[in-house]
Protein backbone atom coordinates (compact mmCIF):
# COMPACT_ATOMS: atom_id res chain seq x y z
CA UNK A 1 0.00 0.00 0.00
CA UNK A 2 1.28 3.46 -0.83
CA UNK A 3 0.77 7.00 0.38
CA UNK A 4 -0.51 10.06 -1.41
CA UNK A 5 0.23 13.57 -0.18
CA UNK A 6 -1.43 16.64 -1.62
CA UNK A 7 -1.00 20.32 -1.01
CA UNK A 8 -3.65 22.39 -2.69
CA UNK A 9 -4.06 26.11 -3.06
CA UNK A 10 -7.52 26.79 -1.77
CA UNK A 11 -10.29 28.99 -3.03
CA UNK A 12 -9.79 32.61 -2.10
CA UNK A 13 -5.99 32.40 -2.01
CA UNK A 14 -4.38 35.76 -2.72
CA UNK A 15 -7.85 37.27 -2.50
CA UNK A 16 -6.64 40.80 -1.68
CA UNK A 17 -4.38 40.86 -4.72
CA UNK A 18 -7.06 39.44 -7.02
CA UNK A 19 -9.64 41.92 -5.80
CA UNK A 20 -7.23 44.85 -6.06
CA UNK A 21 -6.41 44.02 -9.66
CA UNK A 22 -9.83 42.84 -10.90
CA UNK A 23 -12.39 44.20 -8.45
CA UNK A 24 -14.32 41.96 -6.06
CA UNK A 25 -14.50 38.40 -7.37
CA UNK A 26 -16.69 35.52 -6.15
CA UNK A 27 -14.94 32.73 -4.28
CA UNK A 28 -15.69 29.27 -5.63
CA UNK A 29 -16.15 26.23 -3.40
CA UNK A 30 -14.60 23.97 -6.07
CA UNK A 31 -11.33 23.70 -4.18
CA UNK A 32 -12.62 23.24 -0.65
CA UNK A 33 -11.01 20.72 1.72
CA UNK A 34 -14.38 18.99 2.12
CA UNK A 35 -14.66 18.42 -1.60
CA UNK A 36 -11.07 17.16 -1.82
CA UNK A 37 -11.74 14.66 0.99
CA UNK A 38 -14.97 13.47 -0.63
CA UNK A 39 -13.26 12.98 -4.00
CA UNK A 40 -10.32 11.11 -2.43
CA UNK A 41 -12.68 8.81 -0.53
CA UNK A 42 -14.77 8.25 -3.65
CA UNK A 43 -11.57 7.11 -5.38
CA UNK A 44 -11.06 4.53 -2.61
CA UNK A 45 -8.39 6.41 -0.67
CA UNK A 46 -8.26 6.62 3.12
CA UNK A 47 -7.88 10.22 4.27
CA UNK A 48 -5.57 10.30 7.26
CA UNK A 49 -5.13 14.03 7.83
CA UNK A 50 -6.53 17.25 6.41
CA UNK A 51 -5.30 20.71 7.31
CA UNK A 52 -6.33 24.11 6.08
CA UNK A 53 -4.48 27.38 6.50
CA UNK A 54 -4.57 30.86 5.08
CA UNK A 55 -1.15 32.35 4.56
CA UNK A 56 -0.25 35.98 4.16
CA UNK A 57 1.63 37.09 1.05
CA UNK A 58 3.50 40.41 1.14
CA UNK A 59 5.06 42.33 -1.71
CA UNK A 60 7.53 45.17 -1.31
CA UNK A 61 7.71 46.30 -4.93
CA UNK A 62 5.55 46.16 -8.03
CA UNK A 63 8.15 44.19 -9.98
CA UNK A 64 7.65 41.31 -7.56
CA UNK A 65 3.88 41.52 -8.05
CA UNK A 66 4.28 41.37 -11.84
CA UNK A 67 6.62 38.37 -11.56
CA UNK A 68 4.23 36.61 -9.17
CA UNK A 69 1.18 37.22 -11.36
CA UNK A 70 2.99 35.89 -14.43
CA UNK A 71 3.76 32.65 -12.53
CA UNK A 72 0.64 32.12 -10.42
CA UNK A 73 -1.90 32.22 -13.22
CA UNK A 74 -5.08 31.70 -11.19
CA UNK A 75 -4.58 34.88 -9.17
CA UNK A 76 -5.38 37.20 -12.12
CA UNK A 77 -6.29 35.07 -15.14
CA UNK A 78 -4.87 36.46 -18.38
CA UNK A 79 -2.61 38.93 -16.55
CA UNK A 80 -0.24 41.08 -18.55
CA UNK A 81 1.45 44.20 -17.25
CA UNK A 82 0.32 46.48 -20.08
CA UNK A 83 -3.36 45.70 -19.53
CA UNK A 84 -3.05 46.34 -15.78
CA UNK A 85 -0.74 49.36 -16.01
CA UNK A 86 -3.05 51.73 -14.12
CA UNK A 87 -3.65 49.22 -11.33
CA UNK A 88 0.09 48.58 -11.06
CA UNK A 89 0.80 52.32 -10.86
CA UNK A 90 -1.79 52.63 -8.09
CA UNK A 91 -0.22 49.70 -6.28
CA UNK A 92 3.25 51.24 -6.67
CA UNK A 93 1.98 54.42 -5.02
CA UNK A 94 0.43 52.39 -2.19
CA UNK A 95 3.55 50.30 -1.56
Amino acid sequence: MGSYYSQQIGAGSNRELTDFMMGAQPVSGRRSPGRAVAEAQAAGLEVVDVRQDTLEVRFFDVGSVVHFLRKVLRTVPGFNAAAYREKLLAMHAEI
